[in-house]
This record gives structure tokens, sequence and C-alpha cells, in this order.
């Protein structure tokens, strides 16, 4: 879940007007959250939460917004925000063309992580259409010697699209100890 709203913390934390406080859900989860609301504006005052299980009752006027929310309904003062991986596949898929690539790699997360996987079948998809193909690897937190041989057997020079950063810094650790620049 740190992987959906670590972007947004680091874009908020960059600014001088916004002040990010976290709240973990635990037992005493809603006297906590009443606590930092009672500290703040209502009208300057926005609820991020990660998926819909973890909001709890949020009283009005203040609104919550839930990352890429599953199927569950969602209540009239909860709004959903959800990323458009086609959207980035394509983006990345045109950058690497876009500098010279004809060879290319997806490295996923292997963790059942839907978006993971929509993002890296449009990756690949997108380039077919487009005449390439696309070979891809799913990380797991035990297979880093395999991701070296993944990327090794790929010809070079390739441009390789990774799911996200932390696979993303995968990716360059591995291409280091391959000796690749």
């Amino acid at each position: 879940d740190r992987d959906r709203y670590s972007g947004v913390f680091r874009y908020l934390n960059a600014r001088n007007d916004v002040t990010v406080v976290r709240y973990k859900r635990n037992v005493n989860g809603r006297r906590e959250l009443r606590n930092i609301l009672a500290k703040t504006n209502p009208l300057k005052t926005g609820l991020i939460f990660c998926s819909a299980g973890n909001v709890p009752d949020v009283p009005p006027p203040y609104k919550a917004i839930v990352f890429s929310p599953d199927t569950v309904p969602l209540p009239n003062n909860i709004s959903a925000v959800s990323c458009d991986n086609a959207t980035v596949a394509r983006a990345a898929a045109d950058f690497l063309i876009a500098r010279g690539h004809t060879i290319f790699g997806y490295v996923g997360y292997a963790c059942d992580d839907k978006h993971s996987q929509q993002r890296g079948n449009a990756f690949a998809t997108y380039l077919e259409k487009s005449g390439f193909s696309c070979p891809s690897f799913n990380l797991n937190s035990g297979n880093s010697n395999k991701l070296v041989e993944f990327i090794l057997q790929l010809p070079k020079p390739c441009g390789i699209f990774a799911y996200n950063d932390y696979i993303a810094q995968d990716v360059l650790d591995a291409c280091h100890k391959a000796h690749l620049n």
C-alpha cells in the first residue's frame, strides 16, 4: 500500500502550505483521528486512505479520499482515486521509443498486485501493437538473482519499464550487480 501513496506524500511534503499527518488505524484509531481533526481546519483538511477498509467514520464536513478502491461501495463523503495503468504504460512506452529503444522489458511485482499486472499487460500490448515484443519478469523478495539473469538475457541496449519506484531501484541494483550501465 505504501507504494500507492508515497508519491503523494513526497509532493505534499515539498509544499510549504500543507501539513501531512500520518494516521495509523489501531485500537485507539477513532480517538486518534478525532484528536487530529480537532487541530485542523475542515475547509483545508483532506484525509487520504489506502483502501476503503481503512477508512474510519469521517465526520462532515471533512472529506476522505481512497486510493485504488476495489469494488467496495463507498459512503457519500468518500471519494476515490485510482491510477490509470494503461495511460502510464503508454507514456512509458512512448518515452522509451522516442529515445530509440527497440528492445524492451517489464519488471513487475509478483505478490498478486493487480495494478502491476494491469500496467505490465498494457505496456506489452501497446508495444506489440507498435511492432515490438516485451518479455516480463515479476520480482519478489527472494529472486533478485533471477532479476539479474532476466536483465542479462535482454539484448542491449534495452528500455526497461518498472512497475514503481521501488522496483526501479531493484532494477538499478541488478544492473550494477551485472556490471551494466
